[in-house]
């Protein structure tokens, strides 16, 4: 089959979608009479088809070519603008002028840094993947430098890539690679880089500071101190980070970047005593080997919005502080040998013969060890 090669090319003007800075497509550099050469110094028309995933797609095959021959191609288009043109300006469904990170939102969409969603929205609240992350890192502040160029030509090698789950066609690819190659993120043990698992506020962070260059504090006494110290002392952590531990959001990564990149130090902040001196405990969490214990909880909570929304009811957020308290208990009920659905000093309690059917209306059934169905933790039994 065809081998093929990223390009990173600059967006001048875009029909169908939005206009970004840079748009990533990948090229096949040998596929019979569809070869394709692309020169830093030239200027070209690129048709391109967007596969399932939403990766951009082209050869000469479709049409690709040169500026200085597309003159009856781009006058076509040009005249079929203002009807097949998604404008920059267009406002996002989700992110209303009272917005609290509007402003940084809308600054990094006008330099083609981040882009919404296809209904027109941007989902600020929704928790960034790894994946995401380096993207918008990618289109930030990654430097450049980490494109191989070769004699008047471009592409990017695939190797000194070391992640399993990473495939070569994903839209992620290029701005994982770059991120890798520039000392910005790392994988895991496993040699995966799981690019849907969100990532915390301190995982955040550190990749933001690493990327940035930014001057750090001495050693602390855990690893995320000083990445933390690094955006707090410059108040740039949005004010609605509550606990390092936290999935952030798309709305405070955008707002912490954007702060950072502008030095801005005049909107509301959180503090490092916030953060580090006033930290509550999380231990006791729950370590089942070949489990991601973070994706079980961000799909069980979907779930629980889910119903919620049906009901007109806000969404809520995942509290890794609660993760304590729910080890608590099921330690105790462990000690007592049984566990009650009834709280201490209330008589309130949950339907068991519900919450079961609940969890089997969304197909997921529970099996039966030692008399164990399910816990108030999700780590025992």
């Amino acid at each position: 089959g065809p081998e093929w090669t990223v390009l990173r090319f600059t967006s001048k003007e875009a029909w169908k979608g939005a206009g970004t800075r840079y748009t990533d497509v990948l090229v096949p550099t040998k596929n019979g009479s569809c070869s394709i050469e692309i020169l830093i110094s030239r200027t070209y028309l690129v048709f391109a088809k967007a596969e399932t995933d939403g990766t951009l797609v082209t050869t000469p095959c479709m049409g690709t070519k040169l500026e200085s021959e597309a003159k009856e191609d781009l006058q076509f288009l040009r005249a079929r603008a203002d009807a097949t043109t998604v404008r920059v300006d267009v406002p996002f469904s989700d992110v209303p002028s009272d917005y609290p990170y509007q402003a940084a939102i809308y600054d990094l969409r006008r330099n083609g840094v981040i882009s919404g969603y296809p209904d027109g929205s941007f989902r600020p609240e929704r928790p960034v993947t790894r994946a995401e992350l380096a993207r918008i890192l990618d289109g930030t502040v990654l430097p450049y430098d980490f494109i191989d160029r070769r004699i008047q030509q471009f592409s990017f090698s695939d190797k000194g890539l070391p992640f399993s789950d990473v495939p070569e066609r994903a839209w992620y690819n290029l701005p994982v690679r770059r991120a890798f190659r520039a000392g910005v993120i790392e994988g895991y043990r496993d040699g995966t880089f799981r690019p849907e698992q969100s990532e915390t506020v301190a995982e955040a962070s550190k990749m933001v500071v690493t990327a940035l260059s930014l001057e750090l504090p001495d050693l602390g006494a855990v690893w995320y101190e000083r990445f933390i110290k690094a955006v707090t002392e410059r108040k740039a952590m949005p004010q609605t980070v509550r606990s390092i531990e936290m999935p952030i959001s798309r709305g405070e990564l955008i707002e912490m970047i954007w702060r950072l990149t502008e030095h801005i130090e005049n909107r509301p902040f959180v503090s490092t005593e916030h953060l580090l001196d006033r930290q509550c405990l999380t231990s006791l969490d729950s370590d089942i080997s070949h489990v991601d214990l973070r994706k079980v909880r961000e799909t069980w909570l979907g779930w629980y919005n889910a119903e919620r929304t049906k009901r007109g009811l806000r969404a809520y957020r995942f509290e890794p502080y609660l993760n304590r308290s729910a080890a608590l208990w099921s330690n105790k009920a462990a000690d007592n040998g049984a566990i009650s659905h009834v709280r201490p000093g209330t008589s309130a309690y949950y339907d068991y013969a519900g919450v079961k059917g609940w969890f089997q209306d969304l197909g997921l059934e529970f099996r039966n060890i030692g008399g164990i169905t399910f816990t108030e933790n999700i780590g025992r039994g």
